[in-house]
């Protein structure tokens, strides 16, 4: 019997309004991507480890159900059940196993997330500043004017990646995969290619003030099974997470 994963199968009760790629609910602005050699700073590599370190931490294992999963559609179908949450508690009733992930697919240049093309990037970013003042007034101002300056353009991360085995390049892993038919194709695809990934992550340049810094992150396990956090750093001896404002969740 097919294998099938948890996330993947909620994927088709929530449906996909994506057609192609990785599934991303937003669209991206095409920013040049500058300095291909680029060498980040100590304190770049230490929060953008921390970041991958945590995000593997949390995700260790993916559920895959084995059991017979013939009664899913009927269910949905009745509304016996009637969201995501409903449908894994039913496939915990099913028979699984877990597959141990402990690879991490990082996107080949830093980008932020959710930036619309029929906008300039200063416009773009000025509605980003308005709902990051939503929450904590004119507290990170400062702050995020500089990650608003330092993001203008987008920058390779490829040799960030090479120091580390827990990190695939996202160019390469989409190259292993066959051509896939709209976002929950690709999922399934790329987990039955690589099945020990825990999933696929982007990161901004990260904007610094004095000790604090500031990071757009996305972290992804299907389509419609994700996060895109900005996370505010203070350092002392080291970079410590002091807060995080969650602006897209799928």
């Amino acid at each position: 019997m097919k294998q099938i994963s948890i996330s993947i199968i909620c994927l088709f009760i929530l449906g996909s309004c994506i057609s192609s790629g990785t599934g991303d609910r937003k669209v991206y602005l095409e920013k040049r991507i500058l300095d291909a050699d680029v060498h980040f700073s100590d304190d770049e590599i230490e929060i953008y480890n921390y970041l991958i370190d945590v995000t593997l931490s949390n995700n260790q294992k993916r559920t895959i159900v084995t059991g017979d999963t013939t009664a899913l559609n009927e269910k949905i179908m009745t509304g016996e059940l009637k969201n995501a949450d409903d449908v894994r508690k039913y496939l915990e009733t099913l028979e699984s196993i877990s597959i141990k992930t402990d690879k991490i697919i990082l996107h080949n240049a830093t980008t932020i997330v959710g930036l619309s093309k029929e906008k300039t990037y200063k416009d773009n970013m000025e509605l980003s500043k308005a709902g990051f003042q939503k929450k904590y007034g004119n507290m990170y101002d400062d702050l995020f004017d500089e990650f608003i300056a330092v993001n203008e353009f987008d920058y390779s991360l490829e040799n960030h990646i090479n120091t580390r085995d827990d990190i695939l390049e996202y160019n390469n892993v989409e190259n292993q995969i066959d051509e896939t038919n709209g976002a929950t194709d690709f999922w399934g695809k790329l987990y039955e290619t690589i099945p020990d990934v825990c999933g696929i992550m982007r990161l901004s340049k990260i904007g610094f003030i004095s000790n604090k810094a500031i990071v757009d992150v996305q972290f992804l396990r299907g389509s419609m099974n994700g996060f895109v956090d900005y996370i505010i750093f203070e350092k002392e001896d080291n970079w410590r997470v002091v807060d995080s404002f969650r602006h897209i969740y799928y």
